[in-house]
């Protein structure tokens, strides 16, 4: 059971965290991080960064 949730989350999880970049003027390319053993804490790092104005260029 807990393999199905995971399957069900992790895509919807990853689109949320490369929209969370994209919002910080980052690449989505960044979620790849979390391949890395400490990336995962980059990542959260990376994520808690404000918003800027020029992510806005990834808006469509």
């Amino acid at each position: 059971m807990a393999g199905i949730w995971l399957i069900v989350t992790i895509i919807p999880g990853f689109t949320v965290a490369v929209r969370r970049l994209h919002d910080s003027n980052l690449s989505g390319w960044w979620v790849l991080l979390v391949l890395v053993p400490s990336g995962a804490f980059i990542l959260l790092l990376l994520a808690t960064r404000r918003p800027r104005a020029e992510g806005a260029r990834f808006d469509a």
